[in-house]
C-alpha cells in the first residue's frame, strides 16, 4: 500500500531513490526522508569509508582513516532546524508545524536555495508556507517583526521559494483573521458578538467579489469598523489602522466598495436576518 501524505492525505506520491525521499506531489511535503540508511564505499588505499544516515537524516558521518565527519548538508539541515524551532514557539506554532517547516527547509537546502540568502528569510518563508496551508491566522507581517526585518525582503523570498518548489498555496481566507483582529480592537464582552458581525460582512463581501485581489486585512479592517458601529461602538480608520496594520486608504475603499452593494442599504437588524439573493458585479480594480 502506498504512504499517504500527513499533510493533505493524498496518496499520490513520488520516490526520488538518489536522495532517498518520498514526496507528496500534490502539496510537495516529504514524507518519507529516510530510504537510505547506510553506505559502504572503498579507498584507493584498499580502506573501507563507511556511510551512515539515521532515520531521521540528522546523523549523517563517514568513518575511516581519517576519523569522523558530519556532512555538511546535514549540519545546514540542523541548524535550520534549530532556528524553526526557536521562531515557531515564538509564534506559537505546535510540533506538526515545525515538522512540515523542516521538510521545506529541507527541500530548500537540496534546491540549493539557502545559498546566499540570510537563513532566518528562509526559516520564515517555510513556516508562512506552512500556515498558509494548515490556514493559521498567522501573517506574514508577524514574522517580519519577529525577526525585525522588511517585510518586503521577507515576502520575497517567500515568493522565491514557493516558486522554486513550485507550491501551490490556497488564497488567504480573510475569516481567518477576524477573531485575532476583533481581540486587538477591544470590545470586552461582546467581542464574539462584532466577531459573528464581522465575519457576516465578510462573507456578504465575498459573495459580492469584494475580496479578490485584495489584502485579508483590508477587507477585514472594513468589516470590523462596521461591526463595531453596528453594536455602538465608536471605532475610527485610526483604531482600525492600529488592529490590523493596513492604510487608511486601503479600509477607505474597502468601505466604498461595500457601500455601492445591495447589502449596504440595509439597517443593521435587517442586515442580521435578510440573506439577499445573488451577487453584485465584481468591483473595479
Amino acid at each position: 500500500m502506498p504512504p499517504t501524505c500527513h499533510s493533505c492525505g493524498s496518496s499520490s506520491v513520488e520516490e526520488d531513490e538518489s536522495r532517498g525521499t518520498t514526496t507528496c506531489t500534490v502539496c510537495g511535503a516529504i514524507i518519507e526522508d529516510n530510504l537510505i540508511v547506510s553506505e559502504v564505499t572503498f579507498t584507493e588505499d584498499r580502506g573501507v569509508v563507511e556511510r551512515f544516515v539515521d532515520a531521521d537524516g540528522r546523523g549523517a558521518f563517514n568513518s575511516g582513516a581519517y576519523g569522523g565527519y558530519r556532512d555538511s548538508r546535514q549540519t545546514t539541515i540542523a541548524n535550520g532546524r534549530a532556528l524553526i524551532q526557536q521562531l515557531a514557539n515564538k509564534m506559537q506554532m505546535n510540533s506538526h508545524h515545525i515538522d512540515m517547516a523542516v521538510n521545506y527547509y529541507k527541500q530548500a537546502v537540496e534546491h540549493r536555495f539557502t545559498q546566499g540568502r540570510p537563513k532566518e528569510h528562509v526559516v520564515a518563508a517555510c513556516l508562512y508556507i506552512v500556515c498558509r496551508q494548515q490556514k493559521t491566522s498567522h501573517m506574514l507581517l508577524d514574522f517580519s517583526d519577529q525577526l525585525r526585518v522588511n517585510v518586503y525582503k521577507l515576502a520575497a523570498t517567500y515568493m522565491q521559494l514557493c516558486n522554486k518548489l513550485l507550491t501551490s498555496l490556497p488564497v488567504v481566507d480573510p475569516v481567518l483573521y477576524i477573531p485575532r483582529f476583533a481581540h486587538h480592537m477591544r470590545f470586552g464582552e461582546l467581542t464574539h458578538e462584532v466577531s459573528k458581525t464581522a465575519l457576516r460582512i465578510v462573507s456578504r463581501m465575498k459573495r459580492d467579489w469584494i475580496h479578490v485581489g485584495r489584502r485579508p486585512s483590508g477587507v477585514c479592517g472594513a468589516a470590523l469598523l462596521l461591526a463595531a458601529r453596528m453594536h455602538g461602538f465608536q471605532r475610527n480608520l485610526q483604531d482600525v489602522q492600529q488592529a490590523v496594520h493596513v492604510g487608511i486608504q486601503t479600509v477607505r475603499a474597502r468601505l466604498e466598495d461595500f457601500g455601492n452593494t445591495e447589502s449596504s442599504k440595509l439597517t443593521p437588524e435587517q442586515f442580521q436576518t435578510i440573506e439577499l439573493g445573488g451577487e453584485a458585479e465584481p468591483p473595479a480594480f
